[in-house]
């Protein structure tokens, strides 16, 4: 690489950003008291680049049924796919590519336990994200992974729920 290079990439990658379409969602958090939010598509370092959505929570509906996650679900999968697919076509309108094979995504979504949550694993959620890549019409299917599997990141190890086992295991073989 240059040392021009993230500068160009930064360049770019706001330009992306703001092409968005404004009616898409992206992720959603407010704090529980209420006075803090953060609306944003996602975060970007270099060439590392995550997105995602959070799914609307219905007003006055609090009850956690099975029909109300499956309708959460289908809505963040159809969301994530439009964020993800306009993403993909912006970024190779500028003369970029997403590679889909090298490309991941996870699924985060609760399951409840004897009272407590937990992210649900792909056989408890089962889910498919399809994109098309470059001038193809042909769909492909992007590599999902567990919220609890790791995956390396800018010479880092993380797993999604925030776990750095990997990382620590790795980091015990050094010696210093």
């Amino acid at each position: 690489g240059t040392t021009v290079g993230p500068f160009f990439w930064l360049l770019t990658f706001c330009l992306i950003y703001e092409a968005f379409d404004p009616s898409l969602l992206g992720m959603h958090f407010t704090s529980t008291c209420g006075r803090v939010i953060s609306d944003r598509y996602g975060d970007a370092f270099v060439d590392d680049t995550k997105f995602g959505v959070t799914a609307i929570q219905q007003c006055g509906s609090h009850e956690v049924t099975s029909e109300a996650i499956a309708d959460q679900e289908l809505q963040e999968l159809q969301d994530t796919r439009a964020l993800a697919q306009q993403y993909e076509k912006l970024l190779t309108a500028t003369g970029g590519a997403l590679n889909l094979k090298k490309s991941h995504w996870v699924f985060l979504t609760w399951r409840w336990k004897h009272g407590r949550a937990y992210l649900a694993t792909k056989s408890e959620a089962p889910a498919e994200l399809q994109l098309t890549s470059g001038l193809s019409t042909m769909e492909e299917e992007v590599p999902r992974i567990e919220p609890y599997d790791s995956y390396r990141t800018l010479g880092v190890h993380i797993a999604v729920n925030g776990r750095m086992t990997k990382t620590m295991k790795l980091c015990s073989y050094l010696q210093l």
